[in-house]
């Protein structure tokens, strides 16, 4: 099966610098006004709109959810308002249709779809269900198969539950017979899943010995169905008491995931979302519309990911070696990193000593990648790597790329949380 994230990205993007993987970040700018109440919150100016776009794209996404404006929800317009700025700003975007939305889909319903959308470049799949039960697999399956129709070249945006989600929310006992089984029934050409690792905490501390064993999960099902896979990173808090993420840690689950084999990252949020039974902190855009700390650090490590993404987008991920200590839960216990996960060499990369690092290890169409990550969100980690022979490496490192001739022995500093990528030549 093609890969569809690459599909629907384009080999390179629209622009080489910009790569082909998905950048994303939930709840789309705001269309109303900001700090009023509901009943009086009024749309915004064209060019308003414009500008929050324009921000939105100045902080290194190229894809954008477009949530709270569904398709037949309203006669105004809004809809084809968003769809032309993004076709002007070079954005993807997926649409959310208030008729079909985690419901069954119907032929004049997905040919009304068609009409619409299919002429805008900016069109680039349609949201269909978040985190659905196992119970809604037979549907999903069925609406994938009709939309596949009408839309060959188009995702079929599904988000899967984590693995701290209940045992009612799954529809199962078994986390991995989850994804397993959604896999198997839907048989798209990709997997989305959420995991927030640092919620209802209020020290900047992993809160569950189970993020890496979600990660872990996601990507054997990734390589056994032979389609990449996308992550959330946590920038909002959502209850009230809850620590929202830094720099570091913005970083540190970002870099994680590439290590893992991520081909898309997502961000939970971007607009501040309204409140209801959770109480929202945080964003990349406070709910008065100034930019928070988060802007300025999602825009650095988009700008490292639009760089890296060309690689990685072409790469199977081959296994993770790990050195040093991993972080810590709330119960002051390191997080396990699953066994079957980790391997202690690859192709001429023979040894990596110190430091607290993931290493991803990659066959990229032939070439050896390697994703240096570190592990630790706190401090630098030192890392060395030994090589089978001299190397020439390409080193890709906060966007920035630059060669390398190594005799064997290459170190490294890694700020916390920072991730850098190598590929021999």
């Amino acid at each position: 099966m093609k890969d569809i994230l690459r599909v629907v990205m384009g080999e390179d993007g629209r622009k080489k610098s910009r790569g082909v993987m998905p950048i994303i970040g939930w709840v789309n700018p705001s269309v109303n006004t900001y700090m009023t109440a509901a009943a009086d919150r009024k749309r915004v100016s064209h060019e308003e709109l414009y500008r929050r776009y324009e921000e939105y794209r100045g902080a290194g996404f190229n894809m954008v959810f477009c949530m709270g404006t569904a398709v037949g929800a309203s006669d105004d317009g809004l809809v084809e308002e968003i769809l032309e700025i993004c076709d002007k700003l070079e954005l993807g975007c997926l649409l959310i249709d208030a008729q079909t939305y985690s419901r069954p889909f119907t032929e004049k319903r997905l040919q009304e779809l068609y009409d619409f959308a299919s002429k805008y470049a900016s069109f680039k799949g349609l949201m269909v269900y978040d985190e659905p039960n196992v119970s809604a697999f037979p549907t999903l399956a069925q609406n994938y198969v009709m939309f596949r129709k009408y839309f060959p070249d188009k995702l079929f945006y599904v988000n899967l539950l984590p693995n701290y989600a209940t045992d009612e929310q799954l529809g199962t006992d078994n986390y991995a017979k989850y994804v397993a089984e959604y896999a198997k029934m839907v048989k798209q050409g990709y997997l989305s899943y959420d995991h927030y690792p640092f919620i209802h905490f209020e020290i900047g501390i992993v809160n569950n010995d189970k993020y890496f064993k979600n990660l872990s999960v996601i990507r054997r099902q990734s390589l056994q169905s032979r389609v990449p896979f996308m992550v959330f990173v946590e920038v909002t808090a959502f209850v009230s008491h809850a620590h929202i993420p830094n720099r570091e840690e913005i970083f540190w689950q970002v870099n994680t995931a590439l290590a893992y084999g991520a081909r898309g990252i997502q961000y939970f949020t971007y607009g501040m979302p309204e409140d209801t039974s959770e109480t929202f902190s945080g964003a990349v855009i406070a709910r008065d519309g100034t930019r928070t700390a988060s802007y300025d650090a999602v825009r650095e490590i988009n700008a490292h990911l639009a760089e890296v993404s060309g690689i990685l987008a072409r790469c199977r991920n081959t296994g993770v070696i790990f050195t040093g200590i991993a972080p810590m839960n709330e119960f002051g216990k390191t997080i396990t990193i699953p066994r079957e996960d980790l391997i202690t060499s690859y192709g001429r990369l023979s040894y990596v000593r110190s430091g607290n690092v993931l290493t991803g290890c990659f066959d990229c169409e032939g070439s050896e990648v390697y994703y240096v990550a570190n592990n630790d969100f706190c401090n630098y980690s030192e890392v060395e790597l030994e090589f089978s022979q001299s190397v020439v490496l390409r080193m890709i490192r906060g966007g920035k790329k630059r060669e390398v001739i190594v005799d064997r022995i290459f170190r490294l500093i890694l700020n916390a949380g920072e991730g850098v990528l190598l590929q021999i030549k």
